[in-house]
């Protein structure tokens, strides 16, 4: 039975810079017939502003009173508002291609052995007026042209995978080959809501690389696939989370927070499942529709 269902999850925050491209990308997919929820973290900028000027009875923004995480807010959007068999999701700083979900969709329906597909990405930045901490941290082997290349993930991760990931975490001098092995790109992905509910979404109780976490808690009994069409397009800059000398790639506190994963992992390699209960904690919130 072919599903065609699709609720498409973006969190926000001070994205002024890059929101309405990232809209208007989703907004323009070949497949058309989903909900976009987006969940603004109480940005302090124009972004609110920028998505309430978009008129489009598919899109719902969620406003917050307050700023609770990313994984909060995706929580928080796939506990109350999504219902549909597939899950994607978006970054607030880049854009898809047209024909993302369109071909995700059919991938997903044609292999059931996958519970998530991502794809291969295009990687760009501005090279004027920035540190080279937001510079892709990505591994590549493509020539760069225009400030731009393309990364490819692995066509398909399962458990096996696992024992890799557990060498990385157990031994100081491989950590940064953790942080560089390819599982998907986040914004890329999409997902089966069923498989996503029973393992609870993602771990509220950090706000920084829970994606990771869920893939690794995924790959305890599921596969993870990846196309190799170019399907997404990931702005690095200075801005970002990942740039962030506090919470970025290199920081101390990612690094404590990903050895921590080693349990998991190990607990994954047996195949026992380790859910979180999509958490979030209290907050007040605005539900405004975009509708026409």
């Amino acid at each position: 039975m072919q599903i065609n269902t699709l609720d498409v999850i973006l969190c926000s925050y001070n994205a002024q810079n890059t929101i309405e491209q990232c809209i208007v990308s989703i907004l323009s997919q070949t497949f058309s017939s989903f909900k976009l929820y987006i969940f603004d973290d109480c940005s302090t900028d124009d972004t609110v502003k920028i998505i309430k000027n978009i008129k489009d009875k598919r899109l719902l923004l969620v406003s917050a009173d307050k700023n609770v995480g990313t994984y909060s807010g995706k929580n928080f959007l796939l506990r109350n508002f999504c219902s549909a068999s597939f899950i994607a999701l978006h970054d607030a700083d880049d854009y898809s291609t047209n024909m993302r979900f369109e071909k995700q969709i059919q991938y997903l329906n044609e292999h059931d052995s996958a519970a998530c597909v991502g794809s291969a990405i295009r990687e760009f930045w501005d090279p004027e007026g920035s540190p080279n901490r937001h510079l892709p941290h990505t591994i590549s082997n493509a020539i760069i042209e225009n400030n731009s290349r393309i990364n490819v993930y692995n066509k398909l991760l399962t458990n096996a995978n696992l024992k890799e990931l557990a060498l990385y975490l157990q031994h100081d001098e491989y950590y940064k080959e953790y942080i560089r092995f390819k599982i998907a790109m986040n914004g890329s992905v999409m997902f089966r809501h069923d498989i996503l509910k029973v393992l609870g979404g993602w771990d509220a109780s950090t706000r920084i690389a829970a994606d990771s976490d869920l893939f690794i808690r995924m790959l305890a009994n599921h596969e993870i696939h990846n196309l190799d069409d170019v399907l997404y397009n990931r702005r690095f800059h200075k801005e970002s989370l990942t740039a962030s000398e506090s919470y970025g790639i290199d920081s101390y506190a990612r690094m404590m927070y990903n050895k921590s994963r080693y349990a998991t992992v190990e607990y994954c390699l047996d195949k026992i499942n380790i859910t979180c209960n999509m958490s979030y904690p209290k907050f007040k919130y605005e539900i405004i529709s975009c509708a026409e």
